[in-house]
């Protein structure tokens, strides 16, 4: 009796310990109510959608890593999956975002932001390296075809830019600015505390990414460099052909290039996206749209894409536009709209 006594007294203390350990979860506690009141208080639906889709993005990315291994016993030779243990620390980032809000919102928009631009790269990461080692063929000498269908040839044109050098530079120039665009975009948009819009820019880069993303996994390229000759093409292009086949011959990586060519084009799709972002931004806006122009010329005049890339480019991102509006302001509009009808009957 006396043991039956002792564990019991003893299995009471370790209930009471998980109790007050978990007690946190209870609307009651402080650490509860300073959570809804400064977090939960200023994580918009909108945020929400975006973080939404990031997580679809990471769940295609694992998807795609265990369909390579086990279906197809296609293993990866590039892997960015220990990445993922940053998250964390991006995310101490996010939360200090958040708790700065209500007194601050500028400062508070500016580090969630910071907080989600490197989550959103890490989880590109992934994505990136999980759809790098699709086992599909390339589609490379179909998108020739087409090209030559509308009367275009990629070596031509390259031909044609480098015949002037300072057209080249402005090329380059403006290629090179894609990057930092991608990445300034939302900082600036959350130094005007543009919460919404700056939510709106992850959702529809993440959109864009899954669609492009999951085409260039099952109609995969290898750029123009691949299929076409031309004394124009510059190293790094032969770097990103040279990893492709390296990378499905399971062979030792000694040529990494840099990111990826596919159709459609990603630069293309994120400086449309930059632009579309920023337009009420007149001064912001109308330089990069030269610039823009420019960048887009350049996917073809450096030899990194094809006609039908850049054509393919306008019209996802046109739809993503489209349907983003739809589904969000449209249906955010109608659901408002009902309110004041709600509140005559309530008053009735």
């Amino acid at each position: 009796m006396t043991r039956l006594a002792a564990s019991s007294k003893t299995g009471s203390k370790f209930l009471i310990k998980i109790k007050n350990l978990f007690s946190f979860f209870s609307p009651e506690h402080e650490i509860y109510r300073f959570f809804k009141d400064n977090i939960v208080a200023s994580y918009t639906r909108e945020e929400a959608i975006a973080h939404s889709f990031m997580a679809v993005i990471f769940i295609l990315s694992i998807g795609t890593f265990l369909l390579n291994a086990w279906v197809f016993h296609f293993t990866p030779t590039i892997s960015s999956l220990n990445m993922v243990f940053f998250i964390p620390l991006w995310m101490v980032w996010w939360v200090i975002g958040h708790i700065h809000r209500p007194k601050w919102p500028r400062f508070g928009l500016v580090a969630a932001t910071f907080a989600n631009v490197g989550i959103c790269t890490i989880i590109f990461m992934i994505n990136w390296s999980a759809v790098l080692s699709t086992p599909f063929v390339i589609i490379d000498y179909h998108l020739v075809k087409w090209d030559h269908w509308l009367g275009f040839d990629v070596t031509t044109f390259m031909a044609w830019a480098n015949q002037f050098p300072h057209l080249m530079k402005i090329f380059w120039f403006s290629y090179g600015t894609w990057e930092y665009q991608v990445i300034l975009t939302p900082f600036l948009l959350a130094a005007l505390n543009k919460s919404k819009e700056v939510n709106r820019y992850f959702t529809a880069a993440a959109i864009c990414l899954i669609i492009c993303n999951l085409i260039y996994y099952f109609f995969p390229t290898i750029a123009p460099a691949g299929v076409m000759h031309s004394p124009y093409f510059i190293k790094a292009e032969y770097d990103l052909v040279a990893r492709f086949y390296e990378v499905h011959q399971s062979l030792p990586i000694t040529h990494w290039g840099s990111g990826m060519v596919s159709f459609p084009s990603g630069h293309v799709m994120y400086a449309l996206l930059v632009l579309y972002t920023v337009r009420k931004i007149k001064v912001v806006f109308y330089p990069l749209l030269v610039i823009n122009c420019f960048l887009i010329l350049a996917t073809m005049a450096i030899g990194a894409h094809y006609l039908v890339d850049v054509i393919a480019s306008f019209i996802i991102v046109t739809m993503v536009l489209l349907g983003m509006h739809f589904f969000l302001d449209r249906k955010s509009s109608l659901s408002e709209s009902k309110i004041p009808a709600l509140n005559g009957l309530r008053d009735c």
